[in-house]
């Protein structure tokens, strides 16, 4: 019965979004009142005549409703109690501003009536400032009881250097403090460094910018630094790198950074949980990317939404960052069980959303048109696809199977169910093909072009861009692979360039594109500045703690089968045009085929897949009999290649 008891008392105790609202509900209306029977006190000298108590309790509640709707319109009751900042107290001060114009008002106007004779002007300002101060230390007492009053610190906890005394380093720090005084955080800030001269020497939160980031090496003699927070969100890949090398010889291996991703639909609020472990793909090309993410949500939340491909690099992703805008369902299709398994375990949904993961091939037409019967998605992210190049030289049947009539069955279902939205994940890979991949990429786009909008129903988009860091086969999992077995690191030709990405990059761009607004069927992403291969090994050589061509070797391997030396986001003849995002264009599609032909299409390339005798050539003509341009991979003679002097390798600026 006891333990019971215990159990309803904890339950009653526990916070909820209601309790919290009641909470604030009742304080101010103690608060309200009291500060108008206190204005009243201290107007007459601490004394309250008889004639206005009764004044007093007819004016009551008309303040009471109107201090009730102002601080409601400013969203008051909803405010996290633990969290109050400036903006919630900046938003007490507007409130009580409004109901004191609102009450001033009512009062000039009703002047007149009787209730209302003799009404003191000061009364109505010294209710004002009393309600102020009254509902600020309502809502900060909390805040002010955790952190100043019954504050516990973790003593476990590292000291770390915050790089950069910006604003995201002031909100970073500002974040640090609460959850280390409430010991929930492994880190404790002891320092700032700014390389702005007029921020050295001043105090922020209390934690003093001890100087430049070239100061690291005098602070870590003064302090047991352990660990740094680089708190610079527009630094680019040189700069990170320069940072990461000044921590690195002063034993500092706990680093810190924030995201690249920024919401432009919002006021930026940072936290802790904005910050993420350094990895290698932050030091090898990266710009601050500005996100909408109201845009966003508005096309995504509460919406039923497939992926196909659902966990492989770039659907697991897309998975990742859809689940956060709370859609109705989330369907994960995917052909690989265990992947697809692995994937689940990693997504929180809420309760606002369904998900279901389905294990299923797009080349399977039946089974789709029972999962479109069944769940008729809205939209449709197609992530899918035969993705290693040299290996579909050898396989083209696959790469067609999959890469076109995957698409195909896929879109045809779409415009069937009358989907909102289908947005094909394509390649630059697909300018000017020398790949069987890149070529059955490009159909793949023919046929979101022939089908979009057709009787006005599904638009269909397909987003280009170039290779993404971290991607599982990938060029730099690769390198780590070669490098953690002593190397040596393997590259196709000293001249091979690649356009790169990070995938949450690349992810967050695709969905921005999903939210434009623009009668384009082909949007092409700014991937920046193509990045050698080269250039690449030898950060990676470099990042752990080794010199190239000294400690480990990089051999040329010979360019493979369908690979070009550098890969195009827009054939010649296209050309581009300007969206209302910087990174994202519209392509000016050449070539396009009408429904009718893309059905015809199909089908000639089902009726050859049918073939007892296959013949590989016979593929690839089909395939260059829609994709004109499509050529041979381009064939390097490495023996004739200009490489590099010795010396100039070991000198080679990064990029």
């Amino acid at each position: 019965m006891s333990r019971e008891i215990r159990k309803q008392k904890l339950n009653f105790l526990t916070p909820t979004p209601t309790k919290r609202k009641l909470f604030f509900f009742i304080g101010d209306l103690i608060s309200f009142s009291l500060a108008l029977m206190l204005a009243y006190v201290i107007r007459f000298d601490l004394n309250f005549p008889p004639y206005y108590q009764s004044q007093f309790l007819f004016i009551l509640p008309i303040f009471l409703a109107v201090k009730f709707t102002c601080f409601s319109l400013f969203k008051l009751y909803g405010i996290t109690w633990r969290f109050v900042s400036l903006n919630e107290i900046w938003n007490i001060v507007k409130a009580s501003l409004l109901s004191l114009a609102t009450c001033g008002s009512i009062l000039y106007f009703s002047r007149h009536q009787s209730f209302f004779s003799g009404f003191s002007r000061s009364v109505l300002l010294i209710d004002f400032l009393l309600t102020m101060i009254l509902t600020i230390l309502i809502r900060g007492s909390k805040r002010i009881y955790l952190e100043k009053i019954a504050r516990t610190t973790n003593l476990n906890a590292k000291e770390c250097v915050i790089l950069g005394a910006g604003r995201a380093g002031e909100q970073i720090a500002r974040d640090l403090l609460q959850q280390y005084r409430s010991n929930s955080t492994p880190y404790k800030p002891v320092a700032f460094l700014d390389d702005d001269q007029r921020k050295i020497g001043g105090y922020i939160h209390g934690i003093k910018v001890e100087g430049k980031l070239e100061d690291i090496h005098r602070l870590i003699d003064k302090r047991q630094i352990q660990a740094a927070i680089i708190a610079i969100p527009s630094a680019a890949a040189v700069t990170l790198r320069k940072i990461v090398n000044l921590l690195k010889t002063v034993k500092i291996n706990d680093i810190k950074i924030l995201s690249s991703i920024i919401d432009s639909s919002r006021a930026i609020e940072l936290t802790i949980k904005d910050l993420r472990n350094l990895q290698i793909e932050d030091l090898l090309g990266r710009d601050v990317i500005k996100i909408d993410y109201q845009s966003i949500g508005s096309y995504l939340k509460g919406k039923r939404i497939l992926i196909t491909g659902a966990a492989g690099s770039i659907g697991s992703e897309i998975s990742q960052q859809v689940i956060s805008f709370c859609p109705e369902q989330l369907i994960l299709y995917e052909i690989d069980e265990t992947e697809l398994y692995n994937l689940g375990k990693t997504l929180n949904p809420t309760h606002h959303t369904h998900m279901h993961m389905v294990v299923g091939d797009i080349r399977d037409m039946p089974k789709l048109q029972r999962l479109f019967a069944r769940f008729k998605p809205q939209i449709i992210f197609h992530a899918a696809a035969c993705k290693q190049v040299p290996i579909m030289e050898d396989n083209p049947d696959e790469a067609v199977h999959t890469n076109i009539i995957g698409t195909y069955n896929l879109a045809i279902q779409a415009v069937q169910h009358q989907a909102e939205k289908f947005v094909l994940i394509s390649t630059d890979k697909a300018v000017n093909p020398t790949s069987v991949m890149g070529a059955t990429k490009r159909i793949a786009e023919y046929i979101c072009t022939g089908l979009n909008k057709e009787r006005d129903g599904t638009q269909f988009l397909a987003v280009r861009f170039g290779n993404v860091l971290g991607s599982r086969g990938g060029v730099l999992e690769l390198f780590l692979e070669q490098l953690k077995n002593g190397g040596p690191l393997t590259v196709t030709h000293p001249e091979m360039k690649r356009y790169f990405m990070t995938i949450p990059e690349a992810v967050s761009l695709v969905l921005q594109a999903g939210a434009i607004s623009v009668e384009a069927e082909v949007l092409v992403l700014d991937m920046g500045k193509p990045l050698s291969i080269t250039t690449m090994a030898e950060e990676v050589i470099r990042l752990n703690g080794m010199e190239p061509y000294r400690d480990v070797k990089i051999n040329y391997v010979g360019v493979r089968p369908g690979e070009k030396l550098f890969e195009e986001l827009l054939t010649a003849e296209e050309g581009t045009c300007a969206t209302c995002h910087q990174k994202i264009f519209t392509a000016n599609i050449s070539t396009r085929y009408r429904a009718d032909e893309i059905h015809t299409m199909v089908n000639r390339f089902r009726s050859l897949l049918q073939q007892d005798q296959l013949d590989k050539e016979e593929i690839k003509a089909l395939i260059r009999s829609y994709v004109p341009n499509y050529t041979a991979g381009e064939t390097i003679n490495l023996a004739n290649a200009h490489r590099r002097p010795q010396n100039q390798r070991q000198t080679r600026k990064t990029a």
